[in-house]
């Protein structure tokens, strides 16, 4: 589908009379600074895919996915009210990043679909954020114990610090942190929360595994970030970070090695291991990124953004499969 821009540079100039007084008109110093300061947004039509992408449900499906899985293979049962939680939890945090994004970010060349989005429909997206919270803090209030509600708004402290330090903070942080293995990491703090809480649910495997699936994450979010850089206008208006361009040459190198440590691991343990299945979840969306890496260049962007966040949830679904076989 051509841009606008390119649509226009094939539509033919009108033919002005030979008597005709022209000029061309140059824009004045008002109308400059409003061309350069309001955000231009995306027209294009967005594919039926990418939605859940750009309405920021992929996060969620991932946490409350992994979860499940987290939960089942120790044994524990996965009460709605906490899943619910997790899942509107995770769409606020995500959203609301977005839209600070949005707001930070003056141009179209910095910014990505899902980011435009938000941005355009800003006050939208506010008002669900309000919603959501407003419904959260009832379901806490009702539905979940001391202990979650607890364990849930530290967390919420540590991402509130995160995305202030993020978005208002020094810049050198981000070299300090890389902000890739900083969400990987929380996230999967997160998504291991429910099993966490649970009698017994708290142990060195345990630990480990969420641990793996937080580099899991992390080489998604890595992934992401370099292949998106590689293919849009903002390489050239922002050069990458010294860890950005170490780590896009050695994406496949960290996938495999991340593949090869959760199958051995995985090997390593009974069948009737809790780690067992996640373990082999985490190896096989480690694999699943490595093959996107290899073919990140006849693949869009976007394309490879929806693979990414479905190289995290497939493997995870397949293991809960096995798991009730």
């Amino acid at each position: 589908m051509p841009s606008l821009s390119e649509a226009a540079s094939k539509i033919p100039s009108a033919t002005i009379p030979s008597g005709a007084h022209s000029y061309r008109r140059e824009p004045a110093a008002h109308e400059a600074s409003l061309t350069n300061t309001i955000p231009q947004f995306r027209s294009t039509p967005i594919p039926w895919w990418l939605w859940w992408n750009i309405l920021s449900f992929d996060a969620p499906v991932v946490a409350c996915v992994w979860a499940l899985l987290l939960l089942r293979s120790n044994g524990r049962a996965a009460p709605a009210a906490e899943i619910l939680a997790l899942a509107v939890t995770v769409w606020v945090i995500y959203t609301a990043d977005r839209l600070l994004d949005g707001f930070a970010t003056g141009g179209t060349s910095l910014l990505q679909a899902r980011h435009s989005f938000a941005a355009k429909h800003r006050f939208v997206f506010g008002s669900l954020i309000f919603v959501a919270g407003t419904a959260l803090a009832r379901l806490s209030a009702q539905s979940l114990e001391g202990a979650t509600v607890r364990a849930g708004l530290t967390l919420g402290a540590i991402v509130v610090l995160y995305l202030v330090t993020i978005h208002a903070g020094p810049a050198r942080f981000s070299s300090l942190l890389p902000k890739e293995i900083a969400v990987g990491m929380i996230f999967a703090a997160g998504t291991s929360v429910p099993l966490w809480l649970r009698p017994v649910g708290f142990s060195f495997r345990s630990l480990a595994v969420s641990a793996m699936f937080g580099v899991l994450c992390s080489l998604n979010c890595l992934s992401i970030e370099c292949w998106e850089r590689a293919r849009h206008d903002r390489a050239r208006h922002q050069p990458p970070t010294l860890w950005i361009a170490w780590a896009n040459s050695h994406l496949t190198h960290i996938a495999l090695t991340l593949m090869i440590a959760a199958f051995i691991s995985t090997c390593l343990s009974t069948r009737r291991d809790p780690v067992a299945l996640p373990l082999l979840a985490i190896s096989l969306g480690a694999f699943l990124i490595l093959l996107l890496n290899q073919q990140r260049k006849s693949l869009s962007p976007e394309a490879l953004r929806v693979f990414a966040d479905a190289a995290l949830v497939l493997p995870a679904l397949l293991a809960l499969a096995l798991l009730h076989a």
